[in-house]
């Protein structure tokens, strides 16, 4: 049996400062959270990172990209 990082007991670590939730990103996108949620389904913006305590949390790396190219198309670049 082969030693693998992932085979060692699960650690919870504490959640990042950097990660987003719906409220920060509605902020960043300047968008309601129905579009939010309809983009993601759609595939156009990436799903969130990570669930915890009935939150979806995005990785601001993740949703860069599309935010760049949104707030050009808006004009609030």
């Amino acid at each position: 049996m082969s030693n693998h990082p992932t085979d060692g007991p699960f650690r919870l670590e504490p959640l990042s400062d950097n990660l987003w939730e719906m409220a920060r990103l509605t902020r960043e996108l300047r968008a309601d959270d129905q579009t939010i949620r309809r983009w993601v389904r759609e595939g156009k913006l990436p799903g969130p990172t990570l669930r915890r305590e009935g939150r979806a949390l995005w990785d601001p790396a993740d949703v860069e990209p599309f935010r760049r190219r949104r707030l050009h198309r808006i004009g609030a670049d």
